[in-house]
């Protein structure tokens, strides 16, 4: 699989994501509109997908997902999440070499070698802030819902 066609994958996960929690509103759910800024050691975070998914077991509960774009992140209220907490977690892949130990293969169908990718996509940021979030949010029906998440490369 190419960078690309991983980077698309990444990014059309990321908005059925955001389409799955909702169609603009007319579910009858009390959305609200959700905001705030990411830094990174202190300077706006460039480009990530930042994730906001329920904690605890609602009827109604939503999920959200958007793009972080110079430090900057938000969701209308049509697309919005339900009052409540929500797990947060902030990705960021990066190129990174890859292993070593992958070798050639060959296409079944072709018969052609394809030689192993000299890089692959990794996350950038420390495990507390994705795979093994410890960022929260708690969006309510009085707003203002803007969250500021403060993370570190170390």
């Amino acid at each position: 699989m190419t960078l690309v066609k991983f980077r698309t994958g990444f990014v059309a996960a990321a908005a059925l994501l955001v389409a799955s929690s909702g169609c603009g509103g007319g579910d009858g759910l009390p959305r609200q509109a959700i905001s705030g800024r990411v830094t990174l050691d202190d300077q706006p975070l460039e480009s990530a997908l930042i994730t906001f998914t329920p904690l605890g077991a609602g009827g109604d509960s939503t999920s959200g997902a958007t793009k972080v774009s110079s430090g900057s992140f938000a969701i209308s209220k049509a697309e919005g999440l339900i009052p409540g907490k929500y797990r947060v977690s902030i990705s960021v892949q990066k190129e990174a070499p890859a292993k070593a130990s992958r070798k050639p293969h060959t296409d079944s169908v072709t018969g052609e070698v394809i030689p192993p990718p000299s890089t692959t996509l990794a996350e950038a940021l420390p495990e507390r802030y994705n795979a093994r979030t410890e960022l929260t949010a708690d969006v309510t029906e009085a707003g203002p819902n803007d969250f500021p998440f403060a993370v570190t490369s170390k």
